[in-house]
């Protein structure tokens, strides 16, 4: 008797050059601290000068990721993600050439305009791939916008000591190459191929071309418009836990640095813990996106946010180094499960059809609380003179999210015709 191979289902294809893809993206954006102080150095700019560069390219990644969003949904992710490429090249090579800190704001414009096409279009191909597995993919892809900071932190630290800050970005550029190979697998969906999602090909054995598979990947493609979706009560809970994670995550992200030298650490050990949330960040997208697939999104998200605000808590008042580095671990390995989960979450009670257009926007509120989270923090240590309010606060608004993500449902509409 001879057996058949099963071949490798392509949306596992698609998901590893989802990840190749945020590693790179997510490698070029988030490592903006490396340069902070070679312009410094150079350019005798201060440290808020050089910072506004990388809150215009936030500002930037959050604003386009509402347009990169609605171009996955009408041109497919090949050629969002591409054009996106094509931004971040031309931005990194304008910075490492630049000579005025309004040279390294266009940039940096550039940069972010380009990188909101690694969001909302990686999150929603992937999501439109998978049914039965869909958190376990997702987990896959997300881990690449941990990964990349991680490696990418200390490759450019040794070419800018090496070579200098504008060979550093110039390496970033070359890397733009293998974005644009690795799109070149992306498909928009299983139908673009007469294919079905894991879940129905797995569970259903009929033919590409039988009506009852035709059938199948309508009912797996539904999904409401953006304009019916931000009338629903559904919408605009998931906006506001976007928003409530936005403010608590930004807010420990750029000040736990400070807080560990605050509380008596070197600048070197306080850094190694945003390392560790890093770090811990990809094993909780790939542990907690595949618990997602067995017990539930809403648990699995309630999970995380709730584990997060406990410990937003526990840092508030932490005041010896391992008691920092529990909190990096366990923080960290919740986080990457809530970023994970939450894309798999919408996908699933607002459809897949606009995923893109909704996720887009979604994640626009995503950005408002993380411009506002650290002015926030450094606000209320300027006046209180500690960061133990400040954190409180952040922890209030991870339960509250988590609170939330107990209640969220779909749309009584959805439900009714389902």
């Amino acid at each position: 008797m001879v057996t058949v191979k099963k071949p490798l289902f392509y949306g596992w294809i698609v998901a590893g050059a989802c990840f190749t893809i945020a590693t790179l993206i997510f490698g070029s954006l988030f490592t903006f601290g490396v340069f902070l102080v070679p312009f410094q150095k150079n350019f005798g700019w201060t440290t808020a000068g050089v910072s506004g560069a990388y809150s215009l390219g936030l500002l930037n990644y959050t604003v386009f990721g509402m347009l990169s969003g609605w171009g996955v949904d009408r041109y497919g992710p090949r050629k969002t993600v591409i054009a996106g490429a094509v931004f971040i090249a031309l931005g990194l090579v304008s910075a490492s050439r630049i000579s005025t800190i309004c040279g390294l704001y266009l940039a940096y414009v550039l940069i972010g305009v380009g990188a909101s096409a690694g969001y909302a279009p990686l999150t929603t191909t992937v999501s439109r791939w998978f049914s039965r597995h869909r958190g376990l993919a997702l987990g896959i892809y997300s881990s690449g916008l941990g990964f990349g900071p991680l490696l990418a932190a200390p490759v450019l630290s040794h070419i800018i000591g090496t070579s200098g800050w504008r060979s550093a970005y110039l390496f970033l550029a070359a890397t733009t190459i293998i974005i644009i190979a690795a799109a070149v697998f992306l498909k928009k969906g299983p139908a673009q191929i007469r294919e079905v999602s894991d879940g129905i090909s797995e569970n259903n054995n009929v033919t590409a071309s039988s009506p009852k598979k035709r059938r199948e990947i309508i009912i797996e493609d539904w999904g409401l418009t953006l304009r019916q979706a931000m009338v629903t009560r559904t919408f605009w809970l998931l906006a506001s836990m976007y928003l409530m994670t936005g403010i608590s995550i930004q807010m420990v992200m750029a000040h736990i640095v400070a807080y560990g030298i605050n509380t008596g650490m070197s600048p070197i050990r306080s850094s190694t813990v945003l390392s560790a949330i890093s770090g811990t960040s990809i094993a909780g997208r790939l542990v907690m996106g595949t618990a997602s697939d067995w017990i539930g999104r809403k648990r699995a998200l309630t999970a995380c946010l709730a584990t997060e605000g406990v410990m937003i808590f526990w840092l508030a008042g932490s005041s010896h180094i391992w008691m920092l580095f529990l909190f990096g671990v366990v923080f960290g390995f919740a986080y990457g499960g809530h970023a994970t989960v939450y894309p798999a979450l919408v996908g699933e009670i607002l459809g897949l059809r606009h995923m893109g257009k909704i996720i887009g926007v979604i994640a626009f509120f995503w950005g408002i609380g993380g411009a506002f989270g650290p002015f926030l923090a450094g606000y209320l240590l300027d006046t209180t003179g500690s960061y133990a309010r400040a954190f409180q606060v952040g922890a209030m608004g991870m339960l509250i999210a988590g609170i939330l993500s107990m209640i969220v449902k779909k749309p009584i509409s959805v439900e009714s015709n389902a």
